[in-house]
Order: structure tokens, then C-alpha cells, then sequence
């Protein structure tokens, strides 16, 4: 029977949210995402599995049964985005370089705090920063130089090496279901429109005569919306039992 919200028993107090372990995993029992779905999360699923993604790529609901029941999420947690070294180097070189008037507004609340409100100690601690965040980005910058020289010598090295000749391929006589109405054949010269079929015998008719097509392999055909080709077909290879 339904009630109205008014009518219904409601709990005196909202239950706790499950705490995290000393890992950060969060306990999960089934239900609506608990996130918002651009989070990336990390889950584990009850069968051991783990992946990570954004939060809206997995199904939160546990509905499953019997062997499925591996596949639904029994705990996550969000994963932190990894600093950007760049944006760090930018925001210290700022907050170093401002005016004596400007400081205290530009100074990172962390480094300000750091050094208990006195300017001197918070432009040391900047400036150990900022050495340390320009000595990251040059590591960066070397690796990512290092790495491009890596795919530039393996590009030349791939280049250098000799590429195997492709392997020949068999041909065979085309079939008349190869040969759709609107097909036209290029004979002596002449060009011909295919007018009829003898799947039977394996030959068309074009200008008011029948030929056999293993006699048209030295012919050209052009289907509607393609371009002119020889008169046969790649052999397929046959399938081992």
C-alpha cells in the first residue's frame, strides 16, 4: 500500500556514511553512484577484480545473482589527481615575484601560514619551492625530450630495416553473382554492357553473345560506382577443419 512521505515512520538520525580503511577503500552495499559521474574512482569488485575509470563507465546497483554476483562493486575510492608540476612552477614564480604591497594577497595560504605570517621566512620557503618545482619540470622536460629521441630512433630503425616482399596472391575466375546489372566490359577496346547470366555455365552475355568468364581474364569490368579492374578475384584461402 502506498503512504504518503507525511504518514511514513522516518529514523531520528541519517545513517553514518561507511568510513574508509587505512587503504581509503569505502565500503559499498549497492545503490546510486556516490559520486559525481566525472570522478575518476577506483573499485573493487566481489569476485577480487579492480578497474578504474570515471564513476558513470561502472554500475553501482547490486542486482546480480549466482556467478554474476562476481561483477558487482563491494568497495571504492577516489582517485586524487596527480599535481601538475607546470601549474605549481607558474603559481610559486608568481607569488615570489609580486611586490612588497601585493605579497600577502599573492602568497599560497600554505606558505603563509608556514612561516607564522612573517614575509622574509614565506619568500625562503617560496623560493625553496620554486627551485624544487623548476628542477621537477626540467626532469620532466628531459624525459620528455629522451622519449622523443627514443621514438625517433625506433622510427629510423624501422624504417632501415628491409620490408619482406608480399606474398603472391593466387587469382581466380569471377562467378556471375560477381557481376551485378549495371556491370560493363571493356573487350578489344570496346566497351560493353553485360545484358545477361548463366550461372549454370559461368558466362554472361554482352555484345549479343555469350562468353564463358574463365575465357575473360585478360578483359577489364567496371561496376556502378567503382573503378575498372581485371576480370578476377583474389582466391580464397581454404579454412583446416
Amino acid at each position: 500500500m502506498f503512504l504518503p512521505d507525511r504518514y511514513r515512520i522516518k529514523p531520528d538520525s541519517e545513517p553514518e556514511p561507511p568510513k574508509p580503511d587505512a587503504d581509503g577503500w569505502i565500503p559499498w552495499n549497492g545503490g546510486e553512484c556516490p559520486v559525481g559521474d566525472d570522478v575518476r574512482v577506483e573499485i573493487r569488485r566481489r569476485g577480487g577484480d579492480i578497474a578504474t575509470h570515471v564513476a558513470s563507465y561502472f554500475i553501482w546497483h547490486h542486482w546480480r545473482s549466482g556467478a554474476d554476483r562476481d561483477h558487482e562493486i563491494v568497495a571504492y575510492r577516489v582517485v586524487k589527481p596527480t599535481p601538475d608540476p607546470y601549474a605549481e612552477l607558474t603559481r610559486l614564480r608568481q607569488a615570489v615575484e609580486t611586490n612588497t604591497a601585493s605579497f600577502i594577497a599573492n602568497c599560497p595560504p600554505e606558505i603563509w601560514q608556514e612561516s607564522a605570517g612573517t614575509q622574509h621566512i614565506a619568500v625562503r620557503i617560496l623560493s625553496d619551492k620554486l627551485k624544487s618545482s623548476e628542477e621537477k619540470c626540467e626532469w620532466l622536460n628531459q624525459k620528455l625530450a629522451d622519449k622523443s629521441i627514443y621514438a625517433s630512433s625506433l622510427e629510423q630503425e624501422r624504417a632501415s630495416k628491409p620490408k619482406p616482399d608480399p606474398e603472391p596472391v593466387e587469382m581466380m575466375d569471377l562467378a556471375c553473382d560477381d557481376l551485378p546489372p549495371g556491370t560493363v566490359v571493356e573487350d578489344h577496346g570496346e566497351i560493353h554492357l553485360i545484358t545477361g547470366w548463366c550461372p549454370k555455365t559461368q558466362s554472361v552475355l554482352f555484345r549479343g553473345d555469350w562468353a564463358l568468364l574463365s575465357d575473360m581474364r585478360d578483359c577489364r569490368i567496371r561496376r556502378i560506382g567503382e573503378d575498372w579492374t581485371r576480370c578476377e578475384k583474389p582466391k580464397q584461402k581454404e579454412v583446416q577443419p
